[in-house]
């Protein structure tokens, strides 16, 4: 139901969540008190240089699989140039109806002769790839502190992580995702996948283990992002790769745009006892918690769309190259 809400309505509950979340994190850091805040920050912004740089990766590494993935469907296409045309679309998701990065994606890739059906069945695979990539890892971290803290419910821990990864690779069995895509190919006016276009059940679960990166350099970005502002030891590192994982996961399965407040309110729940633990021996520390938690996530958003709009615009900057290269060669040479 949400998803059939105008763009215009999408966007107005969007800013609406924004201005109350700016609202309320004011009131809070007022009630606390901006000195014993900035006491408590530790800011150290060369870290940031590392989360700008695993934002990035992390954008690069999906490129990778939707490149791999595109040249198993339809063999050709520059590697540098399609990789152009993944990063110049990805900005697309912002847009509300999360129907522009697909058309963004074809018109850069027609641009390097890939046809349109190509470019819709890796998009549509590469994202179930990300989508089951990142809940398998998220869930099976987060499955392995709950056994660390509840080790006599073990059994049915892993019984129920056994059940959960059955149905995830279930749903990249060629019967089911083909019949799924294809719906999704017919909703949005398209011809179903050919079989001879059609991966095999190898490709397809070889593109969820190519996705593993995403995953462990999201992680760190985000732990780089949280030592901007204080600093969170490295222990903590698989906590945030699961913060990052699920969030993304749950932000793409969202009707807004690019999963913004989504993501953020998913990775401060889990940051929430990271930072907690860090403030342990600060009076006071669960509403400064609450406050750090909501700054680091805000501030990972800014370096994520900083990374992406960089990618965007070289990417954009190569396959316009690409363009103006095919349209010199088809001028007649004057004498």
């Amino acid at each position: 139901m949400l998803k059939r809400l105008p763009a215009s309505v999408k966007l107005a509950f969007l800013v609406l969540v924004l201005a109350v979340v700016g609202w309320k994190l004011y009131g809070a850091c007022r009630s606390i008190g901006f000195d014993h805040i900035r006491a408590v920050l530790r800011t150290d912004w060369s870290w940031a240089v590392l989360s700008l740089l695993c934002s990035g990766c992390v954008v690069l590494c999906s490129a990778a699989s939707w490149v791999w993935l595109l040249r198993r469907i339809e063999k050709t296409g520059s590697l540098p140039r399609l990789a152009g045309a993944y990063c110049f679309s990805q900005i697309g998701k912002y847009v509300p109806g999360k129907i522009m990065l697909l058309l963004m994606r074809i018109e850069r890739t027609g641009r390097l002769g890939i046809s349109n059906r190509a470019t819709a069945t890796s998009t549509i695979i590469e994202n179930a790839a990300y989508l089951i990539s990142g809940a398998a890892a998220g869930s099976s971290i987060l499955l392995y502190f709950w056994i660390r803290e509840q080790p006599a419910d073990y059994l049915w821990i892993i019984l129920g992580s056994l059940i959960l990864i059955v149905l995830l690779l279930l749903a990249f069995h060629p019967a089911v995702f083909y019949s799924v895509a294809d719906a999704l190919l017919r909703k949005l006016g398209r011809a179903e996948i050919a079989m001879d276009k059609r991966l095999s059940v190898h490709s397809l679960l070889a593109s969820i283990l190519m996705m593993a990166p995403c995953w462990f350099f999201g992680g760190l970005g985000l732990w780089a992002t949280a030592r901007c502002i204080i600093p969170v030891g490295i222990e903590h590192y698989w906590t945030l790769v699961s913060a990052f994982a699920l969030s993304v996961v749950i932000g793409c399965v969202s009707f807004l745009p690019g999963g913004l407040g989504v993501r953020e309110v998913v990775q401060g729940v889990v940051l929430l006892p990271v930072i907690a633990d860090t403030l342990a021996a600060t009076p006071g520390s669960s509403a400064e918690a609450k406050i750090i938690a909501t700054l680091i996530v805000m501030l990972q958003r800014v370096f994520q769309i900083t990374a992406e709009a960089g990618l965007a615009i070289g990417g954009g900057w190569i396959t316009s190259l690409s363009s103006n290269s095919k349209e010199m060669m088809q001028q007649p040479v004057s004498d």
